[in-house]
């Protein structure tokens, strides 16, 4: 056919329908819809035909016999139906439904918009049939149709084909009715995700058309029905399917203010929570979730790679949807699930904290970011912080106090208003770093702290300034009651502070904190240690046995802490000092007389994959020990 049609054989589309429109031909009608096919796939799809003047040929060829094709074959499928489900009646149907399959994505859109309905209407007839999986066949088909990417105006009239009240009943329908089976087997669950896919883009092609709509087309309130059904479903991928459809009319100027999806947000916000965290995994047998998740997912990595994608998509939809007409009802919402993990805090799991983290910090700075935080907003973030700060203080479980304290981290902006919850928020903190316990919790949950001070001391200097004695207070009295790595970050909050400081005072404030530092620069064992690179690897190590692990703590392991504890400070104080307009940075003074310890210190870590020196690396290390990567 490549070779002869239509030049040499003009007569065979007419024999082809001839085939086709009779009704008692089944294995010849079933063949020609194939070969049509593999035509179509050789010729448009793949073009695998290599001369490109036949292959220029042959599309035009198939574009003039497209509309007479799409009804023939349309007619044939009508043949098919009135015959019943037999099986060579639906094998016929199932092959003319992948021809069309292969045809709507790519024909002109006045082509396609004289059938349809008609083509809609047929592949609708057999969403219920599961004989040989045509179903599925007709979802996809009817898929194709809905993802169609043309010109917005020609597409108009193809999608409102889909809201009409038959298809779209049909659709919903055949979803329901998958739905309630598709934890049966594997092809039940398959056809529910087409259906899913067929509404989720005929909902993303109703957005890119609904210019040209203007209003909401029949049937919408039932298609956003049916979405936020599948929204609630167990299977985390149809979640995160129709999850787009909901973040794309959220943010969409005209469909975001129908009444209709409006009415929807309501329905979607009590089910945010859920969506957020991480629920299942591959090895649980207790869940929905983590069984559907078995049937999607080969691995660890791409389960998360889908929650991820549901989360996100969940996050943006609250950003999109809080305004004045739903910030009520959010706040209901976070306000219950704080009052909750306030009682219930030992056994909330780590992934809720983390789920109620995000949904907070979003939550929140989407509020002052839309300037929705009026009074009434305002005491009951007030409320909230409070509420969590006070419970905190009675958590006798580090790792607990740890995943709570991320929680009001999110109110931190309160303090521009609310000067007076700067005290209480920073002794709350002075008495996590004053806890005596090496346990690795404590530890985690003193990091915290810190982090928590460090922030609010560099990025609230206004907020800071009539507390930053206290501040200086804290820093100086928990000093002794971190650990080395900590206490380098606790010196950064100075180093922060300092930028509040009065410039006469400001250079002898830095040299208090960082004194430590330049003395250890300063330092006779550090000077011999970089004095030659054989002696910088004996300082940290490298050429005695290796440790047998972190906890040995030996005393080349406590060289390689201290070094590291040193630069961290000077590198952390110099990110948060600030340079006064058109003068050098304060620092300069004091790290001037080391800096040249530093280029010392540089040479010898770069010498260290000199082959001399790699001779010198004790056995028991991996070749790698001196790898540097490109990072760092």
């Amino acid at each position: 056919m490549e070779q002869e049609w239509p030049q040499n054989w003009k007569e065979l589309f007419d024999q082809f329908k001839a085939i086709i429109l009779n009704g008692t031909l089944h294995a010849q009608a079933q063949m020609v819809f194939i070969v049509l096919k593999r035509l179509i796939e050789n010729v448009i799809t793949y073009s695998n035909v290599t001369n490109v003047l036949r292959r220029k040929e042959l599309s035009q060829a198939i574009n003039l016999i497209m509309p007479e094709m799409l009804a023939v074959t349309i007619d044939r499928i009508k043949i098919c139906i009135d015959a019943g489900n037999t099986d060579p009646s639906i094998l016929v149907a199932k092959s003319a439904i992948e021809l069309l399959s292969e045809s709507v994505d790519w024909v002109v859109g006045r082509v396609l918009e004289e059938t349809v309905d008609k083509m809609i209407e047929v592949l609708c007839a057999y969403l219920q049939v599961a004989n040989h999986g045509i179903y599925e066949t007709a979802a996809n088909c009817l898929f194709k149709i809905a993802s169609r990417k043309r010109a917005k105006t020609d597409e108009t009239p193809i999608v409102l084909s889909m809201f009409k009240d038959a298809p779209m009943q049909s659709i919903i329908a055949a979803a329901s009715l998958a739905a309630s089976v598709s934890s049966a087997n594997v092809d039940h669950y398959n056809y529910l995700k087409a259906l899913c896919d067929l509404l989720s883009a005929l909902g993303i092609h109703l957005s890119e058309i609904w210019t040209y709509v203007k209003n909401p087309p029949p049937n919408f309130s039932l298609y956003l029905t049916a979405i936020f059904s599948f929204f609630t479903h167990p299977s985390m991928c149809i979640r995160s399917d129709v999850s787009q459809v909901l973040v794309t009319f959220a943010s969409h100027e005209q469909i975001s203010k129908t009444k209709e999806f409006t009415a929807a947000i309501k329905q979607v916000i009590p089910h945010i929570p859920k969506n957020v965290e991480k629920m299942g995994s591959l090895d649980d047998t207790t869940s929905m979730t983590s069984y559907y998740a078995r049937m999607d997912c080969e691995d660890d990595v791409e389960l998360q790679r889908d929650f991820i994608q549901l989360r996100d998509r969940c996050l943006r939809f609250i950003r999109e949807t809080l305004d004045a007409d739903h910030i009520e009802q959010y706040l209901q919402q976070l306000s219950q699930w704080i009052n909750r993990v306030i009682v219930e805090n030992d056994s909330i799991p780590a992934s809720e904290w983390e789920s109620l983290k995000r949904y907070v910090m979003v939550f929140v700075a989407t509020a002052y970011q839309k300037e929705l935080v009026n009074d009434e907003v305002d005491a009951k973030f007030v409320l909230m912080f409070n509420s969590l700060m006070t419970r905190l203080e009675t958590v006798g479980n580090a790792k607990t106090a740890n995943l709570m304290l991320s929680i009001p981290s999110s109110f931190l902006q309160l303090f521009e208003k609310h000067s007076e919850l700067i005290p209480s928020f920073f002794e709350r903190l002075k008495q996590i770093l004053m806890i005596s316990s090496d346990d690795l919790e404590i530890v985690a949950l003193k990091r915290h702290a810190i982090s928590l001070m460090l922030k609010v001391s560099s990025s609230m200097p206004n907020v800071i300034q009539n507390h930053a004695e206290l501040v200086y207070n804290i820093v100086t009295t928990t000093a002794a009651h971190v650990t080395i790595m900590q206490r380098a970050n606790l010196v950064q909050v100075l180093g922060a502070l300092s930028n509040l400081a009065q410039p006469n005072i400001r250079l002898s404030f830095l040299q208090s904190a960082i004194q430590t530092n330049i003395e250890y620069f300063h330092g006779q064992t550090y000077i011999n240690a970089i004095s030659s690179v054989p002696n910088f690897m004996a300082y940290i190590g490298l050429t005695s046995p290796a440790d047998p692990d972190e906890k040995s703590e030996s005393v080349y392991y406590l060289n390689r802490l201290e070094l590291k504890a040193h630069l961290c400070t000077i590198d952390g104080v110099l990110q948060h000092v600030n340079a006064p307009e058109n003068q050098s940075n304060p620092l300069f003074q004091l790290l001037n007389p080391i800096l040249q310890t530093f280029f010392e210190l540089a040479h010898c870590l770069n010498a260290l994959k000199d082959p001399a020196n790699q001779r010198l690396v004790h056995n028991s290390y991996e070749q790698s020990v001196t790898d540097i990567s490109a990072t760092n």
